[in-house]
Formats: structure tokens, C-alpha cells, sequence
């Protein structure tokens, strides 16, 4: 059985299983606190790691309540599971990108500098590849530059890359298994991660975010786009044309043209969804799906 953990606010954490029911009926509380803040919950191959802060201290915990303090708390991080063992967390703070290797014990092993004028900051791992994803501001020309840099524990690997230069400083990034996500000025960008680390395009969709973006098992995804509420959140969902459903508008989808040969066709079809969510979406954090609480 797999276990879902659903994260409501700061207090409470239960697990799911795959039909929705609560194995955790009274929940797990992990800690509390008036400034209590939770920024990534992943599964790290045999456990839940909670990545979360209060009165400006960052912690790591598990369910069994494993504590590390890492460092204080920064304006966004991301966590992701090493193929070796221990994690990876990305973190941004005040412009300043930092990646650190941690170990099972939840100790910082190492520490690395990235970059200077990050805004936002996501991992995404292909097999053993991880690579680090950032937006680079040019605060001068309200510009933004996505970079994906390979990591390891021991830092970079390889140069970065410039995935595309934006002139709009709102960037929003999404990552999954294998798959990154941007959207800006109204634009939504897929890629696919190679086991190398490489990134090759997947699609393009009109939106107005990328909140997340998750695999499902017949080969497509599903992203959201995050609405203010009482908005409904729309869900964006490409499935293969074998096992596309007939509920929906639909269409045949094609790469941009300038990243793609002529008269290429995706063997994929498209559809949007609005669902009206009236409590917070269960997110997955041992397979990264993504469910609505009803």
C-alpha cells in the first residue's frame, strides 16, 4: 500500500492510503508555533522528511520525530531524495542560492554556492542524474533567466544552462519526477529530464502559473494552475490518445515550432479541467500524484 501524506496548515500530517482513507486518523503532530511555517514534504525512499521552520529556524523531521535544525529559515527550498542515500535541499534566501548535501541522520554534509540573484529555486531527478532549476533576476530590465544546473552531493556538475530568458520577472516552477515546469507571461513550458540531466521540450500550454506538475502512470501529466479563491484551481492533464477520455475538449498537440522538426506531432492529446476545490489538494509525497480532498 502506498501512504499519501496531506499537509493542512502546520500542525497536522496524516497518511493516506492510495483510496483516500486516513491511516492516521488523529494525525501526527510534527511541532506548532504562531510563526510555524511548512515548505516541502517529500519521501526519501524509506521515510517522510518534513522540511519546515518557526521563529526563523529551518528543521528537518521525520514521522517518528527525528529532528535536525539545518540553518535559518530562507524564502523558498526544495528537498529531493539522493540515489545514494540522505538528500539534497535547494534553498534561496535574500537572492542568495544554496545547495547542501544531508545525510540520513539529518546532518549537513556539505554546502555549496550557486548563485547570487535567485528568486525561486526547484530539484528534479531522472534516474541518478539531479538537477538543480533556478530563476536568475535582472532586476534592471525586469528580466529573468531560468537556469538548470546538474548537482551531486559534492556540488555542480558539468556548467549550467540557460533554459530561456524571459522579459517578465514573475516566473513560476514546477518540477516531478523527470518533468520541469515554468510559466510566465501567460505560458506554460514542460520538459522532459533525461537520465543524463539533459531537458527536452514536451509541451506548451496556455496558463497563467505552474503550482505543480506531477506524472501519471499512462504517460502524461497533470499540472495545476493556482487561482486566488474562491477561483477554482484548473487542472491541466495530457494523457496518450490510447487512453484519453472522451469528457473534455480535446486537441492534437505539436512542440513549438522552433523546437521541433516540421509536421512533428506529439502522440499525446490535451485537455484542461476547472474543478472547484472546497478544501485543501492532497499532495503526494512518495509518487508525487496529486489528488483533490473532497
Amino acid at each position: 500500500m502506498r501512504a499519501f501524506l496531506q499537509v493542512s496548515g502546520f500542525r497536522f500530517q496524516g497518511r493516506l492510503s492510495e483510496t483516500g482513507d486516513a491511516l492516521d486518523p488523529n494525525g501526527i503532530v510534527i511541532g506548532a508555533g504562531d510563526d510555524a511555517k511548512v515548505y516541502r514534504v517529500i519521501w526519501d525512499g524509506h521515510r517522510f522528511l518534513v522540511a519546515w521552520s518557526r521563529e526563523g529556524l529551518l528543521y528537518l523531521s521525520t514521522l517518528d520525530h527525528h529532528l535536525g535544525q539545518i540553518v535559518a529559515a530562507p524564502d523558498g527550498l526544495d528537498l529531493i531524495a539522493r540515489p545514494d542515500g540522505g538528500t539534497l535541499m535547494l534553498s534561496v534566501d535574500g537572492g542568495a542560492l544554496t545547495l547542501r548535501a544531508i545525510d540520513d541522520d539529518l546532518r549537513v554534509t556539505n554546502r555549496f554556492a550557486l548563485d547570487r540573484s535567485a528568486t525561486n529555486c526547484r530539484l528534479v531527478r531522472s534516474g541518478n542524474a539531479m538537477v538543480a532549476i533556478w530563476t536568475q533576476l535582472d532586476a534592471t530590465n525586469n528580466s529573468a533567466t531560468i537556469i538548470a544546473q546538474r548537482v551531486a552531493e559534492n556540488g555542480a556538475v558539468g556548467f549550467p544552462a540557460q533554459i530561456a530568458t524571459l522579459n517578465d520577472a514573475n516566473v513560476t516552477l514546477a518540477t516531478s519526477e523527470a518533468l520541469v515546469a515554468y510559466g510566465a507571461a501567460g505560458t506554460v513550458h514542460v520538459f522532459d529530464v533525461q537520465p543524463a540531466g539533459a531537458l527536452t521540450p514536451r509541451k506548451t500550454y496556455a496558463a497563467k502559473n505552474v503550482a505543480s506538475i506531477t506524472r501519471t502512470n499512462d504517460g502524461g501529466f497533470v499540472a495545476t494552475e493556482q487561482a486566488q479563491p474562491p477561483a477554482p484551481t484548473t487542472f491541466h492533464e495530457l494523457t496518450p490518445r490510447a487512453t484519453h477520455a472522451s469528457n473534455g475538449a480535446s486537441k492534437a498537440s505539436t512542440f513549438p515550432r522552433s523546437r521541433c522538426p516540421a509536421r512533428t506531432r506529439s502522440p499525446f492529446r490535451w485537455r484542461a479541467r476547472r474543478i472547484s476545490c472546497r478544501s485543501p489538494a492532497m499532495a503526494s509525497a512518495g509518487s508525487s500524484r496529486i489528488r483533490t480532498a473532497r
